[in-house]
């Protein structure tokens, strides 16, 4: 099954629907009269620091069979493409939904020869999920970073995957 993916604002309420998902899931117990406040303002927070740093960003709402399944936010770089965000929808999950969003990403910036960078928490299962994508550790973002690439004081570390030579010259011959 092949999905798509749909260039849309920020603000677009399918895109801060999936996002707001996840970060409800965070709050569970919570009332919605104080959750959804919240939630909405973690929404705008964390875009807004994400434009800031990456004036570039765009959003991709993930749709697959019509439904919005997820949501994926890029920006290019001075030498490659930022993922700073992907997000499945809870429904979706373990359906390969992030795997083929991923995989597509990776595609271009094979294709255009750009490396993928992204953040992930030291210990997350996420940061697994992407080194078994190819991704490898280069760097933390807060404090000594050790051997690995995790942060000592416990924070985020920095991952990179390279452009695949594979793609590049199997596709060059053409």
């Amino acid at each position: 099954m092949s999905d798509r993916r749909e260039r849309v604002a920020f603000d677009d309420p399918r895109f801060e629907a999936i996002v707001a998902e996840e970060l409800r899931r965070t709050l569970q117990g919570v009332p919605d009269a104080v959750a959804d406040p919240l939630v909405a303002a973690q929404i705008r927070s964390k875009m807004h620091a994400i434009v800031s740093r990456f004036p570039d960003a765009v959003a991709d709402l993930v749709v697959r069979d019509g439904m919005p399944v997820g949501a994926v936010v890029t920006a290019p770089t001075r030498d490659g493409i930022r993922l700073c965000d992907i997000v499945v929808a809870a429904a979706w999950r373990g359906r390969g939904v992030g795997s083929e969003v991923l995989a597509g990403l990776l595609a271009e910036a094979d294709a255009e020869r750009l490396p993928v960078s992204l953040s992930a928490w030291y210990d997350a299962p996420a940061r697994a999920w992407y080194e078994r994508h190819g991704f490898v550790a280069v760097g933390g973002t807060v404090g000594t970073v050790d051997a690995v690439g995790a942060d000592a004081a416990g924070g985020y570390v920095e991952l990179r995957r390279e452009p695949s030579r594979e793609y590049v010259e199997i596709h060059s011959v053409a």
